[in-house]
């Protein structure tokens, strides 16, 4: 029997953190899984159309046949995944995820009906990244930050910060022409989007996460024989059981190696690291500003 095809749009560069460390080894994963069932093509550089604010669009237009998606964009059509950007709620991107996946597999979120959900994932809680000093609660207040959604810009305004939301495209032209002063965010975009560039300090509280999608049109499946599409879909679903049940970190982690709190763990806000370490090993040698990212992650195990 042939294998069925599915051809997934990813808006961003094929060298992004997200690609490499997230979509591109799940693919790989259901393959590996189920040789004879589906062949996954992802088309990343936006090769597909549609910006990263439009990808539940592009879907819809029959663009693609399914899209990793960022529903955070659209919030009028996800509005229960606001619970997620609440701080606080999540230790780590394993406990997000493990969430997110078993909360969307059990139908308790609005806004799925029209979708069959590939995976669900959600990112890192968010940190604090700024061009201005800001070392502790106290200079928030009145410094303006972009939020990342509804929940993020609430919060921030709560500590006194001016907030408002800003695409993530635009992080780095608002940081550069002063509209903003800083910017909440998790360490894949801080690299991938160039914010590090812009900024000098990391304030290390944990904020809300991020939930993402690969999603595909429910009417993008009835083109496909029925036994194919269930086969196709009891692998997946298996697939996301063993993740979510396991956290495995070939899928959700694969490029952020775990690492034992280092001696003399960084306090909650720290200046950007100016390590003159040797280069890490070649499993880490595509991730960027690997001493910060170990930093950070030490932190985040305390």
């Amino acid at each position: 029997m042939t294998a069925a095809r599915l051809d997934i749009a990813f808006h961003a560069p094929a060298h992004s953190t997200t690609f490499t460390a997230g979509l591109k080894p799940f693919a790989e994963a259901v393959m590996r899984d189920a040789p004879d069932a589906v062949e996954i093509a992802l088309h990343p550089d936006g090769t597909r159309g549609g910006l990263l604010t439009t990808q539940v669009q592009l879907l819809e237009s029959g663009g693609a046949d399914a899209a990793f998606v960022i529903p955070g964009f659209t919030p009028e059509r996800f509005p229960d995944n606001f619970v997620f950007g609440i701080p606080g709620l999540f230790r780590d991107i394993t406990e997000a995820t493990l969430t997110y996946s078993r909360v969307v597999t059990a139908g308790a979120l609005r806004g799925y009906g029209d979708f069959h959900v590939i995976g669900a994932f959600c990112t890192e809680p968010f940190t604090l990244h700024a061009a201005k000093k800001l070392t502790c609660l106290a200079d928030l207040k009145g410094m303006k930050l972009r939020a990342a959604n509804g929940a993020d810009e609430i919060m921030l305004k709560q500590l006194g910060a001016d907030a408002r939301i800003v695409p993530g495209d635009r992080i780095v032209s608002a940081i550069e022409s002063g509209e903003i002063d800083g910017t909440t965010l998790h360490i894949g975009p801080l690299y991938d989007l160039g914010v590090d560039r812009v900024t000098i300090y990391d304030y290390l509280l944990r904020l809300g996460c991020a939930p993402l999608l690969i999603l595909r049109t429910s009417a993008a499946s009835i083109g496909c024989p029925q036994r194919r599409r269930k086969r196709s879909a009891a692998i997946v679903a298996r697939l996301m059981r063993r993740i979510t049940r396991a956290g495995s970190p070939r899928i959700t982690t694969s490029s952020w190696p775990s690492s034992k709190p280092i001696s003399g763990a960084p306090a909650p806000s720290r200046r950007r690291l100016r390590s003159k370490r040797r280069t890490p090993r070649s499993s880490r040698s595509s991730m960027p500003g690997w001493p910060r990212i170990r930093a950070m992650r030490a932190f985040s195990m305390r």
